[in-house]
């Protein structure tokens, strides 16, 4: 997404909102928020006239299926709060922004992975498998794709480890 052609970003977000349109279908809220998530980053990496809504609109997206309790993944939640930060610096709402970087500090120290000693990066979101679908993992998709212990797919991704987090707050 860090392509310079507009068109580039452009196919990203089609690609984004298609991901996004599947998973609200197949009700996997965890990749729905993922999708949401870099959506936020894709506008903030090339801001238009139509990016302030967007972002929102995503950025709504994201805030409300963190409300369920099964996709409330604590790195991306924390992301939605650095994303929700960033925006409000980018769109000059000082007012907002201190209040939600009080909300981004509360969310980290209050995550069980503010005080992991796990200092991977790798984040593993749950993927809910079509009805009658065998399992994603194969040998061939073990980069991307993991297991669960429970045996549920697992969509593996690198973010921010809790340092790094820790740091840009």
């Amino acid at each position: 997404m860090q392509s310079s052609k507009a068109s580039d970003t452009q196919v990203a977000l089609h690609d984004l909102r298609y991901i996004s349109s599947l998973a609200s279908e197949r009700e996997d809220r965890a990749i729905f928020l993922l999708s949401s998530l870099m959506e936020i980053l894709s506008h903030l990496s090339a801001p238009n006239l139509e990016s302030v809504e967007q972002v929102q609109t995503a950025l709504a997206s994201a805030w409300s299926y963190q409300l369920d309790m099964e996709s409330q993944i604590p790195q991306l939640m924390v992301l939605t709060h650095i994303l929700d930060v960033a925006c409000s610096l980018l769109y000059g709402l000082p007012a907002q922004t201190e209040l939600k970087q009080k909300a981004l500090e509360d969310a980290f120290k209050g995550s069980p992975w503010s005080t992991s000693n796990d200092i991977s990066d790798v984040i593993a979101i749950p993927v809910n498998p079509l009805k009658g679908q065998p399992q994603l993992v194969s040998q061939d998709s073990r980069a991307i794709l993991g297991t669960a212990e429970n045996g549920k797919d697992m969509l593996m991704i690198s973010l921010l480890n809790n340092n790094d987090t820790f740091a840009l707050m």
